[in-house]
């Protein structure tokens, strides 16, 4: 997922919500990814 995101950044789109993994005690390499909504991307992205 995070791959996702991070290609999406490099090519412009607005990332409108979340985009990143939370902080989370006892969890720290990441148990989930927030919702992320990406607007202004190209299909080819």
């Amino acid at each position: 997922m995070d791959g996702f995101v991070q290609r999406a950044r490099e090519a412009g789109p607005t990332i409108a919500c979340g985009g990143e993994r939370p902080s989370v005690p006892g969890f720290e390499g990441g148990a989930f990814y927030r919702p992320t909504l990406i607007t202004d991307a190209a299909q080819d992205t």
